[in-house]
C-alpha cells in the first residue's frame, strides 16, 4: 500500500519513523490548545484522495481522543481513498464488560465513535482483554510485542532466566517470551476491588526461582502496584536479579519505586512515549502495513 502517514501528536516520533522506513510521505499536524482548554489540529499538507494512515495513541487519554476525533473528521473531508488507524495503546480497553450495575462500557463507546469516521482498519497492540474487538464492525488487527520485548533481553544475556507474570490472564504473553528466551514461566493471581481498586496478589501455583534472573513481564503498567507485589513476591522467593518490562507504560515516576525496590531495570515500549521506551515496534507495524 502507497500512502501518507498522518502522526497526531501522541505518536509524532513513531509516525516518523515508520514513515520512514516504508518510504511513505509524513503530513505533519500543527496542534495547540487554547486558553479554556478547547483543541485545535490542522494538517501541514493536503492528503486529497490518498490512503491515509493516521498514528495517535491515546495517552494522554482524553486530550488524544479529542484530536482523533478531530483528525479522522478533518481526513475525510480529503476523500481519502482508505484511512488506517493505528492505535498502539487504545485507551479504555480495560472497561470491556460491565463489573458492576449500570457501569458504562466505555471501550464499547471509543469503538463506535472510531467506526463512524469511515475507518477501514486499525492496528493496536497487547489489548487488556482481546473481546474488544468484537466491539468493532471493521478489521482490527492485533499485534503482541512480547516477542520485541523478549528479543530484548534475550540480548542482555540473562542468567539462568525465568518468567514471571504478574496477572494470571497474560499467560499468552508468558509462552511467547519463555520460548524466546529457552526457559520456563509463571504466573500469579491478582485480585482487584471494583469499588476500592485495591490490588492483593498471590501464589496460585508454586514455583521455584532461587538464584535465577527473573523477568517479569506485563501488559501495561499503570500505578505500578500489581508489579509491585511481583517485585515482592520475586523477592522473597529468592531471585537474583529482578528484570520489568511492560507493552504500556502509563508516564510516572513509578518505575523509580521499582528500582529502589532492587529491580535491575524497567523498559517498555514506544506505544506510549516515556523515559523508559526502550522496545521499538516500527517493525511491527511497518511490516503489518506492507500486507495492508
Amino acid at each position: 500500500m502507497e500512502g501518507v502517514i498522518v502522526g497526531g501528536t501522541s505518536s509524532q516520533k513513531l509516525a516518523r519513523s515508520i514513515a520512514k522506513l516504508l518510504r511513505f510521505k509524513f503530513v505533519d499536524v500543527e496542534y495547540k490548545k487554547f486558553p479554556d482548554g478547547e483543541s485545535y489540529v490542522r494538517l501541514e499538507k493536503s492528503i486529497f484522495r490518498k490512503n491515509v494512515v493516521l498514528v495517535q495513541t491515546l495517552y494522554p487519554q482524553n486530550d488524544s481522543l479529542v484530536e482523533l476525533f478531530f483528525l479522522l473528521d478533518l481526513i475525510n473531508e480529503f476523500q481519502p481513498k482508505n484511512i488506517c488507524l493505528v492505535m498502539p495503546y487504545f485507551a479504555y480497553a480495560r472497561q470491556h464488560k460491565r463489573y458492576r450495575k449500570w457501569e458504562a462500557i466505555s471501550s464499547k463507546t471509543i469503538a463506535k465513535l472510531i467506526e463512524n469516521f469511515g475507518v477501514k482498519e486499525i492496528i493496536t497492540f497487547d489489548l487488556h482483554d482481546k473481546s474488544v474487538i468484537d466491539f468493532f464492525n471493521i478489521e482490527v488487527v492485533h499485534l503482541t510485542a512480547s516477542e520485541l520485548i523478549a528479543k530484548y533481553f534475550l540480548k542482555m544475556r540473562l542468567k539462568n532466566p525465568f518468567v514471571l507474570i504478574p496477572d494470571q490472564e497474560r499467560e499468552e504473553m508468558a509462552k511467547v517470551a519463555s520460548k524466546i528466551l529457552n526457559c520456563d514461566y509463571s504466573f500469579l493471581k491478582k485480585y482487584r476491588s471494583r469499588v476500592t481498586g485495591e490490588i492483593k496478589t498471590k501464589i496460585w501455583k508454586d514455583f521455584d526461582i532461587k538464584g535465577k534472573d527473573v523477568l517479569i513481564l506485563d501488559d501495561i503498567i499503570s500505578t505500578g502496584k500489581t508489579m509491585l507485589n511481583a517485585i515482592k513476591i520475586a523477592k522473597e522467593k529468592g531471585a537474583k536479579n529482578i528484570f520489568v518490562a511492560c507493552v504500556h507504560y502509563i508516564p510516572s515516576e513509578v518505575y523509580k519505586k521499582m528500582l529502589s525496590e532492587g529491580t535491575k531495570l524497567v523498559v517498555a515500549t514506544n506505544t506510549i512515549p516515556s523515559s523508559i521506551s526502550k522496545v521499538n515496534i516500527t517493525p511491527l507495524i511497518s511490516n503489518k502495513l506492507k500486507i495492508i
